[in-house]
């Protein structure tokens, strides 16, 4: 294992237009001003530290390259969550809430699926039911880990990533507590 800073980049700027404006330039246009779209930085608070080690995953036939958050406190064991992207994300979708989770109690492990961020593999080689396999294949991997509280584990997942926690769930039942699922789409 090896530890990587936390990841929390408090940058402003950005947002979807890189901090233009909808019409490109965010000045005048024949006399009217044009918003300027910007993203605001988020300070993640709580009462814990964390530490953050990249690990990789195997599952089926490939690695998942994926980050275990742990909160720095004298607790043995932690609740934790795994953390799924949606369609064609990776694990930067939910560094921030890796952060806020860690900062508040609650290790985590956010994962890129097959063909997604660093793991390997192709995306197109990947369906509704590998990527539950890898959503599976995470929860196996983060219940080995020595902080891991196995009688709390949950599944967090946004978009396709959610529907893949679904399908997760329903293969293991009573591993887990509970699944959050936001904007669960197919």
């Amino acid at each position: 294992l090896t530890a990587i800073p936390a990841l929390a980049e408090q940058s402003g700027g950005g947002g979807q237009n890189g901090g233009q404006s909808a019409g490109g330039g965010g000045g005048s246009a024949g006399g009217q001003t044009t918003p300027t779209r910007t993203t605001m930085p988020i300070e993640i608070t709580g009462p814990y530290e964390v530490e953050q080690t990249s690990v990789s995953i195997a599952s089926r036939d490939v690695m998942l390259d994926a980050v275990v958050t742990v909160p720095v406190t004298d607790a043995e064991k932690y609740p934790v969550a795994i953390l799924v992207h949606g369609f064609l994300g990776s694990l930067r979708n939910f560094e921030d809430l890796a952060l806020f989770l860690g900062k508040n109690g609650i290790a985590s492990v956010n994962v890129s699926l097959m063909g997604s961020g660093n793991s390997e593999g192709l995306y197109e080689d990947s369906d509704f039911d590998t990527q539950a396999d890898d959503v599976v294949n995470t929860l196996h991997f983060a219940q080995t880990l020595d902080i891991a509280d196995v009688n709390n584990m949950f599944l967090i997942g946004e978009s396709q990533g959610g529907f893949n926690c679904a399908m997760a769930g329903l293969r293991v039942g009573g591993e887990i507590n509970g699944i959050c699922v936001w904007d669960p789409g197919v």
